[in-house]
């Protein structure tokens, strides 16, 4: 996919804002801030819809990409936002690296490890920070420009 693609999660007491402006986006943060908390609320909308409590809006379908039978998955995604969790054995792989480009989805990975094998912009890194129920993503490079950082 190609331009910008925004996207709303929230529930009775947090809302996640994002836009992605990149086929990949890495979102990292210190513990607590709420990572885990936006990957299980995007995996029980897609479980439960509404029902679940959270309300996800995007104009694109959106996953949690987990478990064995993720390249499946993977293969059957079309022009969605792929979510992937730090936890997963796969993030890591040159095999997911490889099975991740070209394609046309989105991606949102959520995590601290490096991820040398995946060809992403530093322009595409985000920090989430805890604001109340609100939490902000910053972007490392305009971080990078504040005094004293």
């Amino acid at each position: 996919m190609k331009g910008k693609v925004s996207l709303t999660v929230k529930n009775r007491h947090i809302t996640f804002k994002l836009d992605l402006e990149r086929n990949i986006t890495i979102i990292t943060g210190d513990s607590g801030t709420g990572k885990t908390k936006l990957i299980n609320m995007v995996r029980m909308f897609s479980w439960e819809g509404k029902a679940s409590g959270v309300t996800l809006k995007c104009d694109h379908p959106c996953i949690v990409l987990e478990g064995n039978s993720w390249e499946t998955v993977l293969e059957n995604t079309h022009r969605s936002v792929v979510f992937v969790e730090e936890s997963t054995s796969f993030l890591t792989s040159h095999v997911f690296a490889k099975a991740i480009q070209n394609t046309d989805n989105y991606y949102v990975l959520v995590t601290r490890e490096n991820l040398s094998q995946i060809p992403y912009s530093v322009d595409s890194i985000k920090q989430i920070v805890k604001n109340g129920t609100n939490p902000k993503f910053m972007s490392l490079k305009a971080k990078c420009n504040f005094p004293g950082i």
